[in-house]
């Protein structure tokens, strides 16, 4: 959220702000939730005193993106292997890995993982933060079947099998 202050006593003199996208407002300290990117610019404060004496400033707000980063990597790994998973969408100043409540990982844009569910937190030159997850898990080994299809006549190469392959 975005706050406008003002140290005056609303009380005693009336307010009224202007800024980006129509954004108007008699309070003394209004706030603006869930301000984004295209909150930011110029907003302009004009005072009115009682005896009815106006002063006007002026401020530039800057209003940095949320960090947007993606955790890739296999998420699916044969059961006791490890696979190694990446954040990308930065770049990043900073990444905490955990696993529930612990750290698992240190300040790495990658992190080599059992099945188990993974949260990054990241930080941007800006000092935003904001999280991605992937959850890996164990999957059993595929299973190879073979059945005769047709069995060879003596003598001859006209048999055949069929092979299934189930799971993996």
């Amino acid at each position: 959220k975005l706050k406008l202050l003002s140290s005056l006593n609303p009380t005693l003199y009336t307010f009224q702000w202007t800024g980006p996208n129509g954004f108007t407002s008699s309070e003394a300290s209004p706030e603006i939730p869930d301000a984004g990117v295209d909150r930011a610019g110029n907003y302009r404060l004009i005072v009115t005193d009682p005896m009815n004496k106006k002063d006007t400033v002026e401020i530039t707000v800057v209003v940095n993106p949320i960090p947007r980063p993606v955790v890739i990597g296999d998420t699916a790994v044969c059961i006791g292997q490890r696979t190694q998973l990446k954040v990308t969408g930065g770049p990043f100043n900073s990444y905490t890995w955990k696993n529930g409540f612990n750290t698992v990982g240190g300040n790495y844009d990658t992190l080599t993982v059992g099945a188990g569910t993974y949260t990054v937190i990241v930080t941007d030159q800006n000092g935003c933060t904001t999280t991605a997850s992937a959850t890996v898990i164990d999957q059993a080994a595929p299973t190879a079947q073979i059945a005769v299809a047709q069995n060879a006549s003596c003598g001859l190469c006209n048999g055949s099998l069929t092979s299934t392959i189930i799971g993996g």
